[in-house]
Order: C-alpha cells, then sequence, then structure tokens
C-alpha cells in the first residue's frame, strides 16, 4: 500500500470493557439485570468523563472509550472496578454484575466517532485474559505508567491472542491494590496510616448549592457564589474529580438523599452547607457526608465580616478545599490516631490542622489557640498536645514568637506529653525529631524518626519527615531513598515533601532536579514559599546562574521583608559544618542581607 493510502491514525490510550457471564445473568432475570447494566454503564460512562475521557461507543453489554493519557485510562479503571465492587457487595455471588477490563496503548484510525485499529484489537483481546472484576494492561501501558500510580502488576507472560500476529506481553493489575472498597473517610480516628494503596483514588466530591437562610434575594446570590468558587477551585485542583456546575446546580432548592446524589453523579463525597447573614457578618455552615453511608464526616461553621464579598468567597473556597484536601486525599486529619474523641475535639482538630497548613504566623497562632481548646476537651488524648507542639514548633522555628528557645522548649514539653499518652503514636515521635533536629541534637532526631518510621513503615507523612532530618543530619542518601518511596506510594503529596525531594536531590548533587522539585512544591497551596525562593537562590548561584539566584532572592524578600540569614537558620541547620558554610555564602551573594 501506497504510504499516501494509509488512513491518518493516531496514538491512543485505550478502555475495553465488557461484563463477565451476561447471558447467564440475563437468563436468571432478564428485567434486573437490564436495569442493573443501565446503571453500571452510567457509572463508567460518568468515570471516563472524569477521568478525561470519550466514550466511543457500546455494544451491548460492552464499553469502548478512548484516552489521551495511560495514567488516565489506568486510573479510571480502577475507580470503575472499585465503585462496581463496592455495588456488588451486597449482592449473592451468582448475582454478582462484574466487568473484565482491558487497558492498551496503540495506533488507532478515528473515522466517524468511531475508532479501529490494532491498537483497539489488542484492547479487547487484553479484556478477555482478565478474570471478572480485574484489569488487564498491555505492557505499553505498563511502561508507561511507570510509578506514577501506587500498584502492583503480575506479569502474565507473552500471550498469543486471536489475530493478533504477535503475542501480547499483559499484566494484571493485582487485585488487592485495587483498593477492597471504599477508603474510610473518618474525620479523626481513622488511622493514618495509607499503607500501599491509600492514594491510588482521586476523591469524588459534589458540591450542592449552599441554601441562604433568610428572604433577602442578595443572600441567595452569595451563598450561589460562594458555592461557584468552592467548584471552581475544586475543579482547578489534581487531587479531586468534581461534577461541572450544571450538574450540581440542578439539585438547587431541592434536598436530594446523599445515595441519590451519588448515584446520579458517580461520587463518593457531598459537600452541603448554609449561609446566614446578620448586617455586615456572615455564618457559613460546611457539612461533608459520606454518600455511601450518609453519615456526616466533617463539618465546620465560618464566621466572617462582609467587607469585601469577592475576597470572602475566594478565602471561604480556599479553606473548605485545604480542608477537604486535608481529610480525603493526604490524610493529615486521620493522622490523629485517637479514638473516641468527642465531635467538638474532632471539629476542632480538623480547623488546627488546616491552620497549621497554612504555615502563616497568624494561622499558627490560631492553631495553637484551638489546640489549647482540644486539650481542655479531651485532656487524656494525644491529640491536642501534638497540635500544640507543632504549633510552638512552628513559631520557634520560624522566629514568629517573642522567644524562639522557649517556643521551642515548649514543644519539646507537649510532644513528650503526647508520647507518654500514647507511646505508639507515630507522629508524636516524628515531630519529637524535627524539635530534636531544629535544636541540633542530631543522633536523638535520628532516634525519634527511626521509632516513627518502625510504627508505621508505609507512611508517607512520617517518612518525608524522618527524611528531612535524615537531609540535615548528613544522610542524604537514604532521605532520598524515603522521599521517593512516599513518592510513589502518594503522588498527590503535599509541598513539604517536594521541599525535602528538593534538599535531598541538591544535596545529592542532582541540581537541576532539585530546581524542579521546589518549583513543584511553590506551585501546591499553602507551605513555605520563603524557604523554596531561598533554597532556590542557593542551587541558581551554584549552576553560575547568579542573576538568577539574586531574582529568586528578591521574591523571598517580598514575601518575607524581614528574611535575613540570622532568620534563615533552619535553612542552614546541618550537621556538617562545611555544608551550613556553602549555604551561608551562597545566600549572602545571592543578595541575603545577614542580619
Amino acid at each position: 500500500m501506497e504510504e499516501s493510502d494509509r488512513l491518518p491514525r493516531k496514538l491512543a490510550a485505550i478502555l475495553y470493557a465488557d461484563v463477565a457471564g451476561y447471558s447467564r445473568l440475563t437468563g436468571a432475570d432478564e428485567d434486573a439485570t437490564h436495569r442493573r447494566l443501565s446503571d453500571c454503564l452510567d457509572l463508567i460512562s460518568r468515570s471516563v468523563e472524569q477521568h478525561r475521557g470519550r466514550v466511543v461507543h457500546y455494544a451491548g453489554d460492552a464499553v469502548l472509550a478512548m484516552f489521551d493519557a495511560a495514567v488516565d485510562v489506568l486510573a479510571c479503571a480502577t475507580r470503575i472496578q472499585r465503585e462496581l465492587e463496592r455495588r456488588n457487595e451486597d449482592q449473592p455471588g451468582e448475582q454478582k454484575l462484574q466487568f473484565r477490563i482491558g487497558v492498551n496503548i496503540g495506533d488507532v484510525i478515528e473515522d466517524r466517532g468511531d475508532i479501529y485499529g490494532e491498537g483497539v484489537n489488542v484492547a479487547a483481546r487484553l479484556e478477555g485474559l482478565a478474570e471478572p472484576g480485574d484489569i488487564c494492561i498491555s505492557e505499553s501501558v505498563r511502561t508507561a505508567v511507570g510509578t506514577t500510580l501506587p500498584l502492583e502488576y503480575e506479569f502474565m507472560g507473552e500471550r498469543a491472542v486471536k489475530n493478533i500476529a504477535d503475542p501480547v506481553r499483559a499484566y494484571r493489575v493485582q487485585p488487592a491494590k485495587l483498593g477492597g472498597g471504599r477508603r474510610s473517610s473518618t474525620a479523626v480516628g481513622a488511622s493514618k496510616s495509607t499503607g500501599s494503596t491509600g492514594a491510588l483514588y482521586t476523591p469524588s466530591v459534589a458540591v450542592l448549592p449552599f441554601n441562604a437562610i433568610g428572604d433577602d434575594p442578595e443572600d441567595q446570590h452569595l451563598a450561589d457564589g460562594i458555592t461557584d468558587n468552592i467548584i471552581n477551585t475544586l475543579s482547578r485542583s489534581e487531587h479531586f474529580m468534581v461534577p461541572d456546575r450544571t450538574s450540581l446546580f440542578a439539585y438547587k432548592e431541592k434536598s436530594p438523599r446523599p445515595a441519590e446524589v451519588a448515584d446520579a453523579l458517580g461520587v463518593e463525597h457531598v459537600l452541603e452547607g448554609g449561609v446566614q447573614r446578620v448586617g455586615d457578618q456572615a455564618r457559613i455552615t460546611i457539612h461533608l457526608v459520606d454518600a455511601a453511608t450518609g453519615h456526616q464526616t466533617w463539618s465546620d461553621r465560618v464566621d466572617r465580616r462582609i467587607e469585601d464579598v469577592f475576597a470572602l468567597q475566594d478565602d471561604l473556597a480556599q479553606h473548605v478545599a485545604m480542608a477537604l484536601r486535608v481529610l480525603l486525599v493526604f490524610g493529615e486529619a486521620g493522622r490523629k490516631t485517637d479514638h473516641g474523641v468527642s465531635l467538638d475535639a474532632s471539629v476542632l482538630t480538623m480547623r488546627t490542622t488546616v491552620y497549621l497548613l497554612k504555615n502563616t504566623r497568624e494561622a499558627v497562632a490560631r492553631a495553637r489557640s484551638l489546640s489549647d481548646e482540644i486539650m481542655r476537651l479531651e485532656p487524656e488524648f494525644a491529640i491536642g498536645p501534638v497540635n500544640a507542639a507543632w504549633a510552638h514548633w512552628h513559631e520557634g522555628y520560624y522566629g514568629w514568637s517573642a522567644a524562639p528557645e522557649a517556643s521551642l522548649e515548649t514543644a519539646m514539653k507537649y510532644a513528650r506529653r503526647a508520647i507518654d499518652l500514647d507511646p505508639d503514636y507515630a507522629e508524636a515521635w516524628v515531630l519529637l525529631g524535627q524539635i530534636q533536629l531544629t535544636r541540633e541534637e542530631y543522633e536523638q532526631a535520628i532516634s525519634s524518626g527511626e521509632k516513627a518510621l518502625a510504627l508505621t513503615p508505609n507512611d508517607p507523612f512520617n517518612a518525608a519527615m524522618y527524611a528531612w532530618i535524615l537531609n540535615y543530619s548528613g544522610d542524604a542518601e537514604r532521605a532520598f531513598s524515603l522521599i521517593t518511596e512516599a513518592i510513589r506510594l502518594f503522588p498527590q503529596c503535599p509541598d513539604f515533601v517536594y521541599r525535602t525531594l528538593g534538599v535531598s536531590h541538591h544535596l545529592g548533587g542532582r541540581l537541576d532536579e532539585a530546581l524542579d522539585a521546589h518549583t513543584r512544591a511553590i506551585s501546591l497551596s499553602g507551605g513555605d514559599r520563603t524557604f523554596c525562593l531561598a533554597y532556590q537562590a542557593v542551587v541558581l548561584g551554584e549552576l553560575g546562574r547568579a542573576e538568577e539566584a539574586r531574582v529568586k532572592t528578591a521574591e523571598a524578600l517580598a514575601l518575607t521583608p524581614d528574611l535575613s540569614l540570622a532568620k534563615l537558620r533552619y535553612l542552614t541547620g546541618f550537621r556538617d559544618p562545611a555544608e551550613r558554610e556553602r549555604f551561608r555564602t551562597a545566600l549572602l551573594r545571592a543578595g541575603l542581607p545577614y542580619y
């Protein structure tokens, strides 16, 4: 065939799904099976759309979908299987409606809305190799995804399949890694440890239109604006999947059950709220509900003065996004491992964690005040002292208190109190290690970090915190190993993980990678941007890019006008005196004042 006669092709990621034993199921109860199939096909269609794919066509009980990226198609496939598993929980074995899924990357011919070619054929053959409820992928998918998703794969060998000339190298996505049902979203009392599956799924949240409590039309405009901003903020985040505004506002002035919303929109969580205005004051109540159980997993009340409506809406959207990121994505609220605390203490703990993650002088002061209230409510639980220790450590670490050394001493007291209350509380140990590191007690810090790691060996939060300790204590190689494993387990990790990675890269001589890691950290919400900019100034200076280094220093000074070398001791607190002097010299050359 002449080259000019060839139809145009494109490279695509393809998902092919088919029901296992459909004829047997319809023979037992055709109407009921068809209704259940229709619901499942709706679920698959929503998941494909949420993962940036397109359903190409349906063929009876089979679905063909196309994506641009391997990560998207495999994340979609795992999401589908998990949701189908949840729906099958109450069904007898012989009545379970289970899909086999095949995933491939290959050339396709696109014609009149459909796709053809060997890429599609291989996906269909891989589906035939899968067990009911499983996913089978080609080697091209396995290579493209790499370690981006925390999955494990079982090599099935080279398989000869119908109408494909060469054997197909196939992999089975391990069923245990598909999640084993819904991930718990308990705000406080859930285990922090995510194991190897905790970060696989992007949480899906339906933001229902907030209700205005009152008859003034302006109040409803305010409520609608708040809802819009929350939807937009969550939609822009890589951490969440959110249905489109049109679908969500269809529920305005209605009171649907969470299960109805979940079935209609394919979500796990429902966020709802109300707005009440009195004069220039607004009170916003927020509730997060687990769609499967109908149980409220988080609530908050935010009081704001209405001086600038747009600023109010933006602030509240950021507040909600950070809280949900804590609760559903990274699970830092779940790291509060004490069980049985009161609802009031649980809500206060969530709010404290959000303030700590904001990492500003004002937010940390608020966190410190709230931690005192938690300790008053729950004096026998370690949650309060740990929150208090974090707040005092922040103030001592960044020099935000009048007496930083006294703040560190207070932080130490609260960390040890938490350990006395719960000796197996891993976060208290890694926190103690951070305080000891700041006080330049390197051996003690390493010992505390080792204790935390032994208690929770697969926990990305503790691994990242311990890697930070190792970086500054002189073991950058092990720190790099820990932090890369933490990112493998949890790809959607917060900024401090990438800051730690940046330090490890730099100490290992990987300067370009260090710059990239700090750029990634800066792009994430919250966190210590000043640290990242100052660190980039050091790296750029070592790369011979002196002017760019001075620009980074100027940006850091714009964020923190009183910044000086003396106040950046936490950046230069290396155990190795030569490493410490190297940083001090680089920062001064980049234009940072000494005092």
